[in-house]
């Protein structure tokens, strides 16, 4: 696996080196929820590419043409390279892990990490971190994880001294537009991925002066 961000550090390192926890307990209708970091000698890759599957085969069928929400592009190679570079979050319902989001560091976005994500090209300033994907199964809807997974990425964010927090979200997803939305973010502009038929709407929460939601 590539090098992750220790939570919590400054310093890119190889795996994650144990798991943080950053909610635990958390009473929902659906059950218990914890939020907790990757941790490489616990978890399989190979199962959150399935959570990854699961979460894009929703999309499937819907009237979203173009998008390219394909199952079959979800494959543990492809989960491993979303991780690299990346924090990331799992959500684990009754102790099941259902769920999973990456939060990019400043120092990965300002190109001083060894590989950028995609919205650094479009966010360039010191002190940007960016909530990468996220996947949640299906089947856990109702138990607010987008919320949880929220706090969490804030939170980091926090310790990190992020001024603004960005991401993105395909325009033609409205549902996930409100989504983010109702967290907090703005709209701030559009593009097109080279070679992809759709478009982005590319979000920022300003973070100057928040404090800890944890």
């Amino acid at each position: 696996m590539g090098d992750i961000l220790r939570p919590g550090s400054k310093e890119l390192i190889f795996g994650a080196g144990g798991s943080r926890v950053f909610l635990e307990g958390i009473e929902t209708k659906r059950g218990l929820v914890d939020i907790r970091t990757f941790d490489e000698e616990r978890d399989s890759v190979a199962a959150l590419a399935h959570i990854t599957r699961l979460a894009w085969s929703s999309h499937e069928g819907e009237s979203t043409e173009g998008l390219g929400f394909k199952q079959s592009q979800q494959s543990e190679q492809r989960t491993r390279e979303r991780m690299a570079h990346a924090v990331i979050f799992l959500a684990d319902l009754d102790q099941e892990t259902v769920g999973l989001c990456a939060y990019y560091p400043p120092k990965v976005i300002s190109g001083a990490g060894p590989e950028t994500p995609p919205l650094a090209t479009q966010f360039p300033q010191v002190g940007t971190a960016e909530w990468g994907f996220m996947a949640i199964d299906p089947s856990a809807q109702g138990a607010g994880i987008p919320y949880h997974f929220h706090a969490a990425v804030e939170t980091l964010a926090i310790e990190d001294g992020v001024e603004q927090i960005v991401g993105r979200v395909r325009r033609d997803t409205e549902g996930v537009h409100r989504l983010y939305a109702g967290m907090g973010f703005e709209d701030v502009g559009e593009f097109q991925p080279e070679g992809q038929p759709y478009t982005l709407v590319l979000l920022s929460k300003d973070m100057t002066g928040q404090s800890s939601v944890l």
